[in-house]
């Protein structure tokens, strides 16, 4: 199945890609090494990770939390100043994250500049 890229998926795709870089992190491999997802075979995902940095597939907010921590960065980092990059809230709510990926999204939110 082929799914359509969104913008939201491309510029968060570009961030992930950018905080890769900028920790230091070489390959899409050892990030997933250092975000622990494993293939079928027990190796790093280099493909998750491709998929995420080209925006074809889109990482939710708890894929955020694991690479924001694996790089080094603030979650606020991976999502632009526009409300179409924040994470779906119905599906973020739906996979019933914890308190503290609440938490996270609510301190996010409370410093985000909304441009109309």
């Amino acid at each position: 199945m082929h799914m359509k890229k969104t913008d939201a998926a491309i510029k968060i795709g570009q961030r992930i890609a950018q905080a890769r870089k900028d920790s230091g992190i070489g390959s899409q491999a050892a990030l997933a090494a250092a975000c622990n997802w494993l293939n079928d075979v027990g190796l790093p995902s280099q493909g998750r990770v491709s998929n995420y940095e080209s925006g074809s597939r889109e990482a939710g907010f708890s894929e955020i939390q694991i690479i924001a921590a694996a790089t080094s960065k603030d979650v606020s980092f991976f999502y632009s100043d526009d409300l179409s990059s924040l994470p779906n809230l119905g599906t973020f709510l739906a996979e019933k994250p914890t308190e503290h990926e609440l938490s996270e999204l609510l301190v996010y939110l409370r410093g985000m500049r909304v441009t109309k």
